[in-house]
């Protein structure tokens, strides 16, 4: 019988390389020991996702100084040993507070290994309430240097005005601040400063008020929060995803959905200014309202358990009526109404 062929010693470093990045850490280094070819093929990893729990799970529910340390101390190893350009780097300190130097330093180390996707998620110093963390850390300095983004995810982190020496992410695509300390100042700068952006995640941020969101590539918007007003001009907009809707003037391309703006949770864009597709949600709107909004581009509408099923009924069919262009609707909540032409 012939010997069975080992498929994975054919493969070239940094395509095994690239196996070993879909394993938890832990377990691509324990790779090591397999044979001479594969001790050091861990230091070549492209894509490191570290947290606590990855690497030492006997201390995911113990977060004593020495838990600390040692995460600390087997994350600076790792990244010392590496040898090669990060593709993406992915650092979750869940309930480990771990030093600010020692996270400084590992950024500064993915900066120089032109790292194209980031994500940086520390612990809440504590909770606000259900929804809002109160962040406090600051952002390392190395970030702005990572030049060569294309993805960015920030956590919990406080972030309010860009280094004079920062020259822009040229090539970030798409960006997500989540529980963060922010300025409708920063938010405007930063978004000036990445001309290719195109997808912009708000979630649980402190700090936006009255935020004008202007960037000529960004077609896709999810927020989450409170704002008096958020204003979106933006040639190439598409979508508005409100999770939590709590805008008092929310305005898109030129119009204005003033007092619907609590209740929309999405809506589709098409042409410039146009409405195409609207998702309401909590309370209750007028026909006459809605058609002063959506004009006469509105081709679908998504309701959103608002009122009795008599009360619906009418209101769908006096907007089928009005608008020649709406084809479909539905009302999701204890009935389940659909109409459409």
């Amino acid at each position: 019988m012939p010997p069975v062929a080992d498929i994975l010693s054919t493969l070239p470093n940094p395509l095994l390389g690239l196996i070993l990045s879909k394993l938890p850490i832990r377990e691509a280094v324990r790779c090591s020991v397999l044979s001479k070819r594969w001790k050091f093929l861990y230091t070549q990893i492209p894509q490191l996702t570290l947290s606590p729990i990855l690497l030492v799970p006997t201390t995911s529910r113990d977060p004593n100084p020495d838990s600390v340390a040692t995460v600390e101390k087997i994350i600076s190893n790792l990244l010392m040993l590496h040898s090669a350009d990060i593709e993406a780097f992915h650092l979750f300190t869940y309930h480990l507070q771990f030093t600010r130097e020692s996270v400084w330093q590992w950024v500064t180390y993915a900066a120089s290994r032109n790292v194209q996707h980031l994500s940086l998620c520390d612990s809440p110093k504590e909770y606000c309430n259900l929804f809002i963390y109160n962040p406090g850390r600051e952002i390392p300095p190395a970030l702005f240097s990572c030049t060569h983004l294309a993805t960015l995810k920030l956590s919990n982190y406080n972030l309010k005005h860009l280094p004079t020496h920062f020259s822009g992410f040229n090539h970030l695509i798409t960006c997500s601040f989540e529980g963060m300390q922010l300025t409708d100042e920063f938010l405007s700068c930063f978004i000036s400063h990445s001309p290719f952006l195109q997808k912009l995640t708000l979630h649980f941020c402190v700090g936006l008020r009255k935020s004008v969101i202007s960037a000529p590539n960004l077609t896709h918007l999810s927020v989450d929060g409170r704002w008096e007003a958020l204003t979106v001009n933006c040639p190439k907009f598409r979508t508005l995803e409100m999770v939590l809707p709590n805008i008092g003037d929310l305005r898109i391309n030129g119009v204005l959905f003033h007092e619907l703006s609590c209740l929309v949770s999405k809506t589709k864009m098409q042409c410039g200014s146009n409405v195409a597709v609207l998702w309401l949600t909590w309370g209750y709107a007028s026909v006459e309202r809605v058609l002063e909004i959506v004009g006469k581009a509105l081709k679908k509408l998504v309701i959103n358990d608002m009122w009795s099923e008599r009360q619906m009924v009418v209101f769908v069919d006096n907007l089928l009526e009005r608008l020649p262009g709406l084809t479909r609707v539905r009302v999701r909540s204890m009935f389940d109404l659909v109409r459409q032409k």
